[in-house]
């Protein structure tokens, strides 16, 4: 089994949580995976992966908050959080929101968690 999830500018692998399990041979949209048998293979492997770009979603979940006029308070309030410094690290890419905190974004903002979060692959991320 593979475990684990790549967060670019993400340096603390402690703040990374697990978010998916994978079993070779495994299907991901569509396309069917032989996991590798040395690191190099793996390598391959998972530079065709996308990557969570957090200065680019923070500045995306900020530009969404304003287009649809949502101040920090009114979304700290949404959101049933006592420290609206979690928003400001949101918006500036310190951190990613919790995965129930980006559900509940996208249903305050009217659009999908895809539409909130910017990926990239790791070739690009670099």
């Amino acid at each position: 089994m593979i475990r684990g999830m790549y967060v670019q500018g993400c340096h603390d692998s402690s703040m990374v949580s697990e978010s998916f399990v994978l079993s070779s041979p495994s299907v991901i949209k569509g396309r069917r995976f032989s996991f590798a048998k040395d690191n190099e293979q793996m390598e391959e492997l998972a530079m065709s992966f996308p990557v969570i770009n957090l200065a680019k979603t923070g500045k995306n979940i900020k530009r969404i908050a304003n287009e649809n006029g949502y101040s920090v308070d009114m979304i700290r309030d949404f959101l049933g959080i006592s420290d609206k410094s979690n928003v400001y690290k949101w918006f500036r890419g310190e951190v990613l929101p919790t995965v129930d905190n980006l559900l509940a974004l996208s249903i305050l903002f009217g659009v999908t968690i895809n539409e909130l979060i910017v990926t990239e692959n790791i070739e690009n991320a670099a």
